[in-house]
């Protein structure tokens, strides 16, 4: 596992906003995140409400785990493949 995690620190940790809540935003950022070639050359972090971004993930019909994180520094210790930071 320490290995896994190693694997991962390396990668840069990108901050992806969400944009505008109302608009499509939300749903373009998830689509993205289920993309493997983000994750092959980055940590995605995302800044935004995770509600919307719960809501945006349920309307694109995509099967996205994430983690919600009210500190950066979880971002770091927790890592989980998806982060939605509010």
């Amino acid at each position: 596992m320490e290995k896994k995690e190693s694997v991962q620190s390396d990668k840069p940790l990108i901050g992806i906003s969400v944009g505008d809540p109302a608009g499509v935003g939300p749903e373009i950022t998830a689509k993205a995140l289920s993309l493997a070639e983000i994750h092959e050359v980055c940590r995605p972090l995302v800044v935004g409400e995770a509600g919307i971004m719960r809501q945006a993930v349920r309307f694109s019909g995509l099967d996205l785990r994430f983690m919600l994180s009210l500190f950066p520094r979880k971002v770091f210790t927790n890592w989980e493949r998806f982060v939605f930071w509010t």
